[in-house]
């Protein structure tokens, strides 16, 4: 049987994940359950539990035999089936072979620069991504394109070496400095990640660190100083960002977490330049 991934959403174009115009390419399925995540859909995997069809206020979704129908006419996007999800999931997220998914890049390959495969979290399916960077890699039209792989890093290191070897870069989201604010944030240790970044730092194929910034949890003093130590350790010409957390799109639970301000960002982005390290805000 030929192995299939599950791919919540496909970009055909996008200027802020990588190097030049890119089609990113959503995998569903994260092992973080980040606070402030603002796509929560994509971490769950669907049980087929017919909780979104009950919950529908149009009947626009139907499982019959397993499989969800949706009739797009009926259809008003409330994205209560999303919300009401108990598995964080979504019934819209499709599988797609490594054939299949070689022709959908080859429907963009002539505009784009290269693909950047995304999550949730890609390398929770790793094999499926080897297998798909060598078929890009064999085939003659679109050999041409660069891969990069947007991670949380927080996969055993195997998988990231095994990828690393095919993809030309990696940006990574470095949710928290220290392993207490990691914690509240994704539920999870830093310890993958930290070993991750070591290592693709080493290799020169981290392309990019990403953070967000969640006012009260990882902007302390303690947090900026141990922020200053893994950049410094990077090699040099590795873009580094802060994102602000935005409220708007966040679930109800997590709606006592708070923004900081554009004051506050900036004062971020002046303390590192103080040290050396050139830091930009997205």
């Amino acid at each position: 049987m030929e192995l299939k991934a599950n791919i919540s959403s496909i970009l055909n174009s996008s200027f802020i994940d990588g190097p030049g115009n890119r089609m990113v390419i959503f995998f569903q399925g994260c092992q973080f359950n980040c606070i402030y995540c603002h796509n929560p859909h994509t971490i769950g995997l669907c049980k087929k539990c017919g909780s979104c069809v009950d919950n529908c206020p149009t009947q626009s979704l139907k499982l019959v035999e397993k499989e969800f129908i949706h009739e797009k006419e009926s259809c008003i996007c409330c994205d209560k089936c999303i919300r009401d999800c108990p598995e964080d999931s979504s019934p819209f997220y499709q599988q797609y072979t490594v054939t299949q998914l070689i022709n959908e890049v080859r429907k963009n390959a002539d505009f784009i620069s290269g693909v950047t495969l995304s999550g949730g979290e890609v390398l929770l399916q790793a094999d499926f991504v080897v297998l798909f960077i060598e078929a890009l890699r064999c085939d003659e039209e679109l050999n041409h394109l660069t891969v990069y792989i947007d991670s949380n890093g927080g996969v055993p290191i195997k998988q990231i070496q095994r990828v690393a070897q095919l993809a030309d870069g990696f940006l990574i989201d470095l949710k928290a400095a220290l392993n207490i604010s990691h914690l509240k944030i994704t539920g999870q240790s830093i310890e993958n990640t930290l070993q991750t970044i070591k290592f693709l730092s080493s290799i020169e194929k981290l392309y990019e660190v990403r953070t967000v910034v969640v006012k009260g949890i990882n902007d302390s003093e303690d947090e900026k100083e141990q922020y200053l130590k893994i950049y410094s350790s990077l090699k040099p010409g590795t873009k580094i960002y802060l994102l602000k957390m935005r409220k708007h799109g966040i679930r109800d639970k997590y709606s006592y977490l708070e923004e900081a301000t554009d004051s506050e960002m900036l004062q971020m982005t002046r303390y590192y330049a103080s040290k050396g390290i050139k830091v930009d805000v997205l």
